[in-house]
């Protein structure tokens, strides 16, 4: 079961808004936990606990799990705080009181339950350092902390210190730029996420040097006190169920919004629907469409015959290089296709080994190619150093041209994934190594995936669920998946072309159709709509029923490419979903040059 602990916890505050005087609860510890529990993961929250409860108070334990030392709820912390017609606060009483008191000895002596152990700033920055450790000696999985302290310059090498031995650390841009720089110029740690917070202006995430800037949809605010801290409290939850840092911002972002829309906590302290979707009246998921798929499906028996990844073109079973081999090619897996003037125009097919491949075929017999003749390619070093030109040399055809659209990306995506996993001290040994010890091995990867180079960046994590697929089902069996665990879609070009053609998504917008039908270039935001709405297709197939699962719905996906192609008219007749499938024949896949699929 996921769960995260909160170290910090809830005070009596008076607020101050457009002329009104509030009471209500509040606390960095108490929005965090409410927050964690709002997006829908079981959250215990470690301080003082009064008693008497505060009336105020009393729906808190309905909700969450409150543990920590008994003290008079006159010892809890209180704060007024005055709010200018900007939205600018200003603390003008600040009296943490037993909060204030908590130290390291307070943190429970095994904390390996928790999927995070978040830790608010306590008001004192060397406590907080010290927690960190003793989360770490006491077996925290991962340690998140707020890092928006006001320090004097001489003690701003401990923030550093603090965001260097934390897996993700939050705070506002005011407090990143009283403490660094402007957010553009902030580098993350090795291992360490990074989430910045700007108000309407939306969300950084920095991991390494890499920054992703994610847009929001700015809302009128009743009570602006708690955004950040709710807003991390739902990245965490939402990081506990395996969703990307990215995906996860995103959504938290929605919990952020009801927190601002109500007075205090009171709008966390709801239910709150977790059925949250991204479809739109633009684009939808046909789930009776979908039903009818899985019948047919069903009646195929497709889950009998797992895909093994073995085979011609494909590492030997127990070949010593086998796990470098397909950490360096999976993240490679993408950019297979022409364009010319903002259109697509072809595939990318070329002769190798004396036959016309095409894209992943004939990156696949490049890399099997060089497996047998220098196996060293692929280790993190090689990758991390890799030049232009040697990288040109390997994915050659048989007339000595290199015919990638994209050898840019191709060269600076397996730079990027050496050069992280240098930094972290890793190699794909150490990572499944690092999952046979792990009660949620595929979770384990998955976040381990997040912070490195080639894997990082996509929201939706198809090159992650791709090396997944992989070792789970290779026949060394690298990976394990845990009890509660499951398979994540694998979203690429032909999943989504499949999805839009028969029907599994479908698009009211007929500017956005036109689009799609043309093969003209889409906006990144139409991009992520479609797919992002084909990625909740694919698991609502796969959980529609128990004879299903996921490798298996991909792979007879990903093969209606040879009758359902890009290039020729649809062989419809000898394809098993021709009895049910809309026939939006039409349709292709949403054009846009990603490092993404």
């Amino acid at each position: 079961m996921n769960k995260i602990l909160v170290i910090g916890g809830a005070s009596q505050d008076i607020l101050h808004i457009n002329g009104n005087v509030i009471k209500t609860t509040g606390g960095a510890g108490l929005y965090t936990a409410l927050g964690a529990r709002a997006a829908g993961v079981q959250v215990d929250m470690l301080a003082p606990l009064p008693s008497p409860m505060p009336t105020l108070m009393r729906p808190i334990n309905k909700l969450i799990n409150w543990l920590g030392p008994t003290v008079n709820q006159n010892e809890l912390p209180h704060f007024t705080i005055e709010y200018d017609s900007t939205g600018k606060a200003t603390y003008t009483t600040v009296e943490p009181r037993a909060e204030s008191l908590m130290t390291e000895s307070d943190i429970p002596s095994n904390l390996s339950d928790y999927t995070y152990v978040h830790i608010v700033q306590m008001g004192n920055i060397d406590v907080q350092l010290r927690m960190v450790h003793k989360c770490r000696d006491n077996k925290a999985q991962y340690i998140s902390v707020s890092g928006g302290h006001s320090l004097q310059d001489n003690q701003k090498e401990k923030i550093s210190a603090l965001i260097e031995q934390a897996d993700l650390c939050f705070m506002n841009e005011h407090e990143a730029a009283s403490n660094f720089n402007a957010t553009q110029d902030i580098c993350s740690p090795p291992g360490t996420i990074l989430f910045v917070t700007h108000g309407k202006d939306g969300i950084s995430i920095i991991q390494g040097n890499d920054l992703q800037r994610i847009p929001i949809q700015p809302i009128e605010s009743r009570d602006p006190t708690g955004a950040g801290d709710s807003f991390c409290g739902a990245v965490l939850s939402y990081l506990c169920k395996s969703q990307h840092p990215i995906l996860a911002a995103k959504k938290a972002s929605k919990i952020a919004e009801i927190t601002i829309s109500h007075l205090g906590t009171q709008g966390l302290m709801q239910n709150i629907n977790q059925s949250q979707t991204d479809s739109t009246e633009r684009i939808s998921v046909d789930q009776g469409m979908i039903k009818q798929i899985a019948k047919i499906m069903e009646a195929e028996n497709i889950g009998e015959l797992p895909y093994t990844f073995t085979g011609k073109g494909q590492p030997e079973i127990g070949h010593p290089n086998t796990l470098d081999f397909f950490f360096a090619l999976t993240l490679q897996q993408f950019g297979f296709w022409k364009k010319n003037n903002e259109r697509y125009i072809s595939p990318m097919i070329a002769k190798i080994g004396g036959k016309n491949r095409k894209g992943s075929d004939y990156i696949q017999f490049a890399y099997s190619r060089i497996l047998d003749s220098d196996p060293d390619f692929f280790s993190i070093n090689r990758q991390a150093n890799l030049s232009k030109e040697e990288l040109e040399m390997i994915l050659a055809d048989d007339e000595g041209k290199c015919p990638m659209p994209a050898l840019e990306l191709h060269l600076s995506e397996a730079r990027a994934y050496g050069q992280d996993m240098l930094a972290l001290d890793m190699t794909p040994i150490k990572i499944i190594q690092k999952t046979k010890v792990s009660n949620t091995p595929m979770a384990d990867l998955l976040r381990t995936l997040w912070n490195i180079g080639g894997y990082k960046n996509d929201p939706l994590q198809k090159k992650s669920a791709l090396l997944s697929y992989i070792l789970l089902h290779r026949p060394e069996k690298f990976l394990q998946l845990g009890d509660s665990e499951e398979e994540i879609p694998c979203i690429d070009y032909h999943l989504m072309r499949t999805a839009l053609r028969t029907g599994m998504v479908r698009i009211a917008d007929t500017d956005l159709q036109k689009k799609i039908a043309n093969r003209e270039l889409v906006s990144n935001e139409e991009e992520y709509s479609i797919r992002q709405n084909v990625y909740n297709a694919i698991n609502i197939l796969v959980d529609t029923s128990p004879n299903l699962n996921m490798v298996s719905v991909d792979q007879f996906l990903f093969r209606m490419r040879s009758g359902c192609p890009e290039m020729n008219e649809p062989d419809c007749k000898s394809c098993a979903l021709d009895p049910v499938c809309a026939k939006h024949t039409q349709l292709f896949q949403p054009v846009i040059r990603t490092t993404y699929y």
